[in-house]
């Protein structure tokens, strides 16, 4: 379960870090069940990942 909703257009700029041993992370998206009516919702956006703190594979 998430912790929190943070609207779309909050997210724009924000920095998310994860500790060591995080092996999985969820994406939801709410959908107000009172205004959108139940069905597929497609849309486009970006999301980008950046891996810091790695070390270089060499083939040794």
């Amino acid at each position: 379960k998430p912790r929190e909703w943070i609207p779309a257009s909050n997210v724009n700029g924000m920095e998310f870090k994860f500790s060591r041993g995080t092996s999985t992370f969820n994406i939801w998206q709410k959908v107000q069940l009172d205004t959108q009516s139940a069905s597929v919702y497609k849309n486009k956006g970006v999301i980008t990942f950046t891996i810091c703190n790695t070390k270089v594979y060499t083939g040794d």
